[in-house]
Protein backbone atom coordinates (compact mmCIF):
# COMPACT_ATOMS: atom_id res chain seq x y z
CA UNK A 1 0.00 0.00 0.00
CA UNK A 2 1.31 3.42 -0.90
CA UNK A 3 1.98 5.95 1.85
CA UNK A 4 -0.75 8.26 0.56
CA UNK A 5 -3.29 5.42 0.65
CA UNK A 6 -2.22 4.47 4.17
CA UNK A 7 -2.56 8.08 5.30
CA UNK A 8 -5.98 8.38 3.70
CA UNK A 9 -7.03 5.06 5.23
CA UNK A 10 -5.92 6.26 8.65
CA UNK A 11 -7.84 9.47 8.21
CA UNK A 12 -10.95 7.57 7.09
CA UNK A 13 -10.80 5.04 9.91
CA UNK A 14 -10.08 7.62 12.55
CA UNK A 15 -12.32 10.30 11.04
CA UNK A 16 -15.06 9.16 13.33
CA UNK A 17 -12.84 10.31 16.17
CA UNK A 18 -12.34 13.79 14.72
CA UNK A 19 -13.70 16.96 16.17
CA UNK A 20 -16.76 18.46 14.49
CA UNK A 21 -15.83 22.07 15.18
CA UNK A 22 -13.67 24.38 17.21
CA UNK A 23 -12.68 22.87 20.50
CA UNK A 24 -13.36 24.78 23.68
CA UNK A 25 -10.79 24.54 26.44
CA UNK A 26 -9.64 22.40 28.16
CA UNK A 27 -10.26 19.59 25.66
CA UNK A 28 -8.25 20.24 22.47
CA UNK A 29 -9.36 19.46 18.93
CA UNK A 30 -8.35 16.26 17.17
CA UNK A 31 -5.53 16.16 14.67
CA UNK A 32 -7.09 13.68 12.23
CA UNK A 33 -6.99 16.27 9.45
CA UNK A 34 -3.38 17.24 10.11
CA UNK A 35 -0.66 16.10 7.73
CA UNK A 36 0.84 12.68 8.34
CA UNK A 37 3.40 12.89 11.12
CA UNK A 38 5.71 10.20 12.38
CA UNK A 39 7.71 12.36 14.78
CA UNK A 40 7.75 11.59 18.46
CA UNK A 41 5.39 13.71 20.55
CA UNK A 42 7.00 15.41 23.53
CA UNK A 43 5.85 13.69 26.69
CA UNK A 44 3.53 15.52 29.01
CA UNK A 45 3.84 15.07 32.76
CA UNK A 46 3.34 11.44 33.81
CA UNK A 47 0.34 12.33 35.96
CA UNK A 48 -1.67 15.31 37.05
CA UNK A 49 -0.32 16.94 40.20
CA UNK A 50 -3.52 15.98 42.03
CA UNK A 51 -3.22 12.19 41.86
CA UNK A 52 -1.21 9.11 41.03
CA UNK A 53 -0.36 8.03 37.49
CA UNK A 54 -3.01 6.00 35.71
CA UNK A 55 -2.44 2.27 35.27
CA UNK A 56 -2.91 3.09 31.57
CA UNK A 57 0.12 5.41 31.50
CA UNK A 58 2.54 4.55 28.71
CA UNK A 59 2.43 3.17 25.19
CA UNK A 60 0.34 0.16 24.18
CA UNK A 61 0.45 -1.58 20.78
CA UNK A 62 -1.97 -3.94 19.03
CA UNK A 63 -1.57 -5.47 15.61
CA UNK A 64 -4.73 -6.80 14.00
CA UNK A 65 -5.66 -8.51 10.77
CA UNK A 66 -8.61 -7.60 8.60
CA UNK A 67 -10.31 -10.81 9.80
CA UNK A 68 -9.91 -9.72 13.44
CA UNK A 69 -11.29 -6.27 12.65
CA UNK A 70 -14.31 -7.71 10.82
CA UNK A 71 -14.92 -10.16 13.69
CA UNK A 72 -14.85 -7.30 16.22
CA UNK A 73 -17.41 -5.34 14.18
CA UNK A 74 -19.64 -8.43 13.94
CA UNK A 75 -19.24 -9.25 17.65
CA UNK A 76 -20.27 -5.69 18.54
CA UNK A 77 -23.61 -6.36 16.85
CA UNK A 78 -23.59 -3.73 14.11
CA UNK A 79 -26.42 -4.34 11.66
CA UNK A 80 -25.86 -4.68 7.92
CA UNK A 81 -27.59 -1.31 7.54
CA UNK A 82 -25.19 0.37 9.99
CA UNK A 83 -22.17 -1.19 8.29
CA UNK A 84 -23.42 -0.04 4.88
CA UNK A 85 -24.18 3.48 6.15
CA UNK A 86 -20.67 3.67 7.65
CA UNK A 87 -19.18 2.34 4.40
CA UNK A 88 -17.63 -0.56 6.32
CA UNK A 89 -16.65 -3.46 4.07
CA UNK A 90 -15.56 -6.58 5.96
CA UNK A 91 -13.76 -7.91 2.89
CA UNK A 92 -11.38 -4.95 2.63
CA UNK A 93 -11.61 -3.46 6.14
CA UNK A 94 -11.70 0.05 4.64
CA UNK A 95 -8.59 -0.69 2.57
CA UNK A 96 -6.79 -2.21 5.55
CA UNK A 97 -6.97 -5.76 4.22
CA UNK A 98 -3.28 -6.05 5.12
CA UNK A 99 -4.16 -5.42 8.77
CA UNK A 100 -2.99 -2.54 10.88
CA UNK A 101 -0.87 -1.60 13.88
CA UNK A 102 -2.61 0.60 16.44
CA UNK A 103 -0.62 2.41 19.11
CA UNK A 104 -2.19 4.13 22.11
CA UNK A 105 -0.12 6.62 24.06
CA UNK A 106 -1.54 7.57 27.47
CA UNK A 107 0.55 10.44 28.82
CA UNK A 108 -0.67 12.51 31.74
CA UNK A 109 -4.19 13.44 30.68
CA UNK A 110 -3.51 12.98 26.92
CA UNK A 111 -4.49 10.06 24.73
CA UNK A 112 -2.85 9.94 21.32
CA UNK A 113 -3.75 7.23 18.80
CA UNK A 114 -1.42 6.22 15.98
CA UNK A 115 -2.35 3.95 13.09
CA UNK A 116 0.60 2.40 11.30
CA UNK A 117 2.87 5.08 12.80
CA UNK A 118 0.70 8.06 11.78
CA UNK A 119 -1.14 10.21 14.33
CA UNK A 120 -4.84 9.69 13.85
CA UNK A 121 -6.30 11.27 16.98
CA UNK A 122 -5.09 13.46 19.82
CA UNK A 123 -7.46 14.02 22.74
CA UNK A 124 -7.74 13.76 26.48
CA UNK A 125 -8.79 11.01 28.84
CA UNK A 126 -9.59 10.59 32.48
CA UNK A 127 -9.78 7.48 34.60
CA UNK A 128 -13.24 7.12 36.17
CA UNK A 129 -12.53 4.05 38.30
CA UNK A 130 -10.35 0.93 38.36
CA UNK A 131 -11.77 -0.37 35.08
CA UNK A 132 -13.30 2.62 33.26
CA UNK A 133 -11.93 5.63 31.42
CA UNK A 134 -13.51 8.41 29.38
CA UNK A 135 -12.07 10.29 26.41
CA UNK A 136 -13.00 13.17 24.18
CA UNK A 137 -11.85 15.92 21.90
CA UNK A 138 -14.75 18.33 21.40
CA UNK A 139 -15.17 19.89 24.82
CA UNK A 140 -16.71 16.86 26.48
CA UNK A 141 -15.76 13.32 27.42
CA UNK A 142 -18.24 11.65 25.07
CA UNK A 143 -16.56 8.21 24.93
CA UNK A 144 -16.61 5.68 27.76
CA UNK A 145 -14.51 2.52 27.80
CA UNK A 146 -14.14 -0.40 30.17
CA UNK A 147 -10.63 -1.81 30.36
CA UNK A 148 -8.61 -4.52 32.04
CA UNK A 149 -4.87 -4.73 32.53
CA UNK A 150 -3.39 -8.17 33.12
CA UNK A 151 0.39 -8.03 33.30
CA UNK A 152 1.51 -6.30 30.10
CA UNK A 153 -1.79 -6.82 28.27
CA UNK A 154 -4.60 -4.26 27.96
CA UNK A 155 -8.09 -5.04 26.69
CA UNK A 156 -10.59 -2.27 26.01
CA UNK A 157 -14.32 -2.33 25.30
CA UNK A 158 -16.22 0.76 24.17
CA UNK A 159 -19.39 1.02 26.27
CA UNK A 160 -20.66 4.48 25.29
CA UNK A 161 -20.10 6.73 22.31
CA UNK A 162 -22.11 9.95 22.36
CA UNK A 163 -20.29 11.46 19.40
CA UNK A 164 -21.93 14.86 18.81
CA UNK A 165 -23.74 14.31 15.51
CA UNK A 166 -27.31 14.00 14.31
CA UNK A 167 -26.30 11.96 11.25
CA UNK A 168 -26.91 8.21 11.83
CA UNK A 169 -24.34 7.25 9.17
CA UNK A 170 -21.67 9.43 10.78
CA UNK A 171 -22.44 7.97 14.21
CA UNK A 172 -22.27 4.41 12.84
CA UNK A 173 -18.89 5.23 11.26
CA UNK A 174 -17.65 6.66 14.56
CA UNK A 175 -18.77 3.61 16.52
CA UNK A 176 -17.35 1.13 14.01
CA UNK A 177 -14.02 3.02 14.04
CA UNK A 178 -13.95 2.86 17.85
CA UNK A 179 -14.67 -0.88 17.71
CA UNK A 180 -11.95 -1.56 15.14
CA UNK A 181 -9.38 0.49 17.06
CA UNK A 182 -10.01 -0.83 20.56
CA UNK A 183 -11.66 -4.22 20.24
CA UNK A 184 -9.92 -6.02 17.35
CA UNK A 185 -6.96 -7.29 19.38
CA UNK A 186 -5.50 -6.86 22.87
CA UNK A 187 -2.79 -4.24 23.36
CA UNK A 188 0.68 -5.08 24.67
CA UNK A 189 2.64 -2.67 26.87
CA UNK A 190 5.54 -1.17 24.89
CA UNK A 191 6.77 1.39 27.41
Amino acid sequence: MKTRTATITAAILLAGCASVGPSPSPVPAATASAPAVTATIAATPAAPATGPASVLEGTWIATSTCAQQAAAVDAAGFTDEQQTAAEWDAATCMDMGHGTRMQLRFSGERLIIFQDGVIGWDGVFRTVDADTFEAGDSGTYYLTYEFAVAGDQLTIDMVRDDFPTSDPAELAGEQIAQTVIYESAPFEKAS
